[in-house]
C-alpha cells in the first residue's frame, strides 16, 4: 500500500464481490441477503 499523503473527500463503493449498491438512496443501507452472506464467506 502506498501513502500519498492526501485526504480523502468522498468514497464512494458501488460493489463488494457480487453486492451492488443498486437501489439504494445515499445515505441508505439494507441487511445482506442470505446468499450474499455466503458468498463473502467463501
Amino acid at each position: 500500500m502506498k501513502v500519498y499523503g492526501k485526504k480523502v473527500r468522498a468514497l464512494h463503493r458501488s460493489k463488494i464481490g457480487n453486492i451492488t449498491v443498486d437501489g439504494l438512496k445515499i445515505g441508505e443501507w439494507r441487511y445482506l441477503t442470505e446468499n450474499e452472506i455466503k458468498s463473502l464467506q467463501n
